[in-house]
């Protein structure tokens, strides 16, 4: 048991002693007040922007240059001769002007304004009134000052289960345009204004504004769309379900077919095959296949993280040694995701540079990265479009858990882990919080941004598990804490796109919820949870419904049969991407939808999970609203974690039995 959690323990049905902090055992909170709140952003915020700069001020200058060479091109009066490289003023950072209970102001700058000097010859040629025509080569450098952009909002932030906007703006740009010139420039500023100032120019410094301001938080213009609040929960009996006849089968199946290089992939096989979960794995754990392949898999390691966290709650429940050397080849292929690139940036994929899928991926033209490690093999990986913060945060998460539950009857692995958490989070503390060596498409590296409720999570466990090396930076940014709700709130004005959100959510409050002991930093996680929950209680999803009963927040005996039901219900479905009995889209009613995202056709009721769109990884990161497609893939192998993280953290929680 690690010392972590000496607060208060709890015994689950399993005979397993759970301990987790409890909260009311801590001294009374005093919630810091609105300014010091937003110091604390607007200090986050600043050494942020700082190291944005490096990184947004060429974006911003290739952008505008773009921008202004094809709108030009628009104009038959004008051609550009000569573009100077613009001169980009946006060192002042962003911020919060007002932080007040229930209001905020989010302004870029934080004060004062921007500027931009665009220096430009261009070959204009247009006919005046009065028959003057006009045709010269001049040099003009126009000169966009008091440039700012701000957005407010005032909530009636009353319930944290029911956040209530009562005012939005529209964000507000605002700017003036000058212009400079020599010899006949006066008597062209009109005509120019009319032609590329008053329109075009200004399109332009709209778009730049935009492209730059989706690099930072901004209020997001969409109002939250409820579907289905007072949906009926599934009911079941509680009774065996089944786990008993085929889990094992099914453990046996990913750690031997899933794991090639120490990370999840998916599996390509060479004949159609769906029978279902319980059916296909209750006699065997074989894939039916002769011949297989890997799928070039982009998103392996969040999936990987969660997998890592299914063998750590398996041992915590059974001590069972195959969960160990699952364990151990996982942190060998974690590490592979580090020691490929050598500086603490994480790979989305590894393999041997003379597998079958290296080259597959050189034939598909995949950019790759090539390095000799320690086993003598030359390895090459990807990092596709750049590394994402959701693949860092599986990992930590999988780390997290395996340090809690078998790094005390493991000291290699207890090292491994260390060493691992020591990797990521050494790198993004020497970066400030970014991604660098990893630039997406834009130039910009991924990074946290101020106030990020991950950011928390992976201070909370590498503080824990080094000893509190990091309580300083912890204590920099704890009175940015209240803020967190803001990001929860945001996330379920939308459960349709980018539904894994709630995923990485329940990931950092649970990182957090088990390492943390600051009684400040945990009451207001525990209120972004709250916002959280009040949006997706009803969406029959087993992985958020335990980590509910985990953090507290609802009773076991309240969910348990509702579990039970979801799961009983998904390991009766096709364990492939197969066809679907059409008769059930009959059972549903649907509506239309406009986001940001674009247009969606979503149920009116969460899909039972018998019926939902199939994934090959993790099901429970997808939204609830779209049913199973027709006619699939009856050839590509699912994980089959959907079931395995759920039934052993469900073990563990005493929702599910020996017997099930």
């Amino acid at each position: 048991m690690s010392k972590l959690f000496k607060d208060v323990q709890l015994q689950s049905n399993a005979g397993k002693w759970k301990a987790l902090p409890d909260p009311k055992t801590y001294p009374s909170v005093r919630d810091p007040d609105y300014e010091d709140t937003r110091k604390s952003l607007n200090n986050e915020y600043q050494r942020w922007w700082s190291s944005l700069l490096l990184y947004l001020k060429p974006f911003a200058i290739a952008e505008l240059k773009e921008s202004i060479k094809a709108e030009i091109e628009k104009i038959s009066e004008i051609k550009l001769l000569r573009l100077w490289e613009p001169e980009i003023n946006i060192q002042q950072p962003v911020g919060y002007e007002v932080y007040e209970p229930y209001r905020i102001k989010v302004r870029a700058p934080l004060k004062g304004s921007y500027s931009i000097r665009i220096k430009a010859k261009l070959h204009i040629k247009k006919r005046l009134p009065l028959g003057l025509d006009i045709k010269t080569d001049e040099v003009f450098t126009f000169v966009v000052r008091k440039l700012h952009v701000a957005q407010e909002a005032r909530f009636r932030h009353l319930d944290p289960e029911n956040i209530e906007i009562i005012h939005l703006s529209q964000p507000n740009i605002s700017f003036k345009i000058d212009i400079e010139g020599d010899g006949l420039s006066s008597m062209l500023i009109a005509a120019i204004g009319e032609l590329f100032v008053d329109y075009q120019l200004n399109n332009i410094i709209r778009m730049l504004t935009r492209k730059i301001t989706e690099k930072f938080p901004t209020l997001i213009r969409e109002s939250k769309t409820p579907l289905a609040p007072d949906a009926p929960l599934l009911s079941g009996p509680v009774k065996p379900i089944g786990f008993k006849r085929f889990i094992n089968n099914l453990e046996k199946k990913i750690s031997g077919y899933h794991l090639p290089y120490g990370t999840l992939m998916a599996v390509d096989t060479d004949r159609e095959d769906n029978t279902t979960w319980i059916d296909h794995y209750s006699g065997s754990s074989s894939i039916n296949a002769q011949n297989y392949s890997y799928l070039y898999t982009r998103d392996s390691p969040i999936f990987t993280g969660i997998y890592l966290a299914s063998q750590s709650y398996r041992y915590a429940v059974t001590k069972n040694e195959q969960a160990i050397k699952n364990i151990r080849q996982v942190l060998a292929g974690i590490d592979r995701l580090f020691k490929v690139n050598d500086t603490g940036l994480m790979a989305r994929l590894a393999v041997p540079a003379d597998s079958p899928l290296a080259r597959k991926i050189k034939l598909h033209g995949i950019k790759f990265r090539q390095r000799k490690l320690e086993d003598g093999k030359v390895w090459i990986s990807i990092q596709d479009k750049g590394i994402t913060r959701d693949q860092y945060l599986g990992i930590l998460f999988g780390l997290a858990t395996l340090y809690e539950h078998v790094a005390e009857d493991y000291k290699d692995i207890g090292s491994a882990v260390k060493r691992l958490l020591a990797l990521q989070f050494n790198f993004m503390m020497r970066n400030n919080w970014f991604l660098v060596g990893d630039e997406t498409r834009t130039g910009v590296p991924n990074f946290w941004t101020p106030g990020s409720d991950q950011k928390y999570a992976y201070l909370a466990v590498n503080n824990f598990v080094t000893g509190g090396k990091y309580q300083a930076q912890l204590n920099e940014i704890k009175r940015g804490v209240p803020a967190v709700w803001l990001t929860a709130w945001l996330n379920t004005c939308n459960t349709v796109a980018r539904y894994y959100k709630f995923d990485l959510a329940y990931l950092s409050y649970y990182c957090v919820l088990h390492f943390e002991t600051d009684p400040l930093i945990r009451k207001h996680i525990q209120g972004a949870h709250r916002i959280v929950e009040s949006a997706i209680h009803n969406h029959l999803n087993p992985h958020f419904d335990l980590m509910r009963i985990d953090f507290g927040s609802v009773k076991k005996e309240h969910l348990a049969d509702n579990i039970r039901a979801a799961m009983s219900q998904y390991i009766q479905r096709g364990h492939r991407k197969g066809p679907v009995d059409r008769s059930l889209m009959n059972k549903y009613h649907f509506r239309e939808l406009h986001l940001d995202s674009g247009k969606e056709t979503v149920t009116t009721i969460p899909v039972w999970p018998k019926d939902r769109s199939y994934v090959h990884f993790f099901q429970w990161e997808r939204n609830p609203w779209s049913l199973a497609c027709y006619p699939g893939n009856k050839k590509i192998e699912s994980v089959g974690l959907s079931i395995t993280w759920p039934y052993w953290f469900g073990r563990y929680l005493g929702v599910f039995s020996e017997d099930d």
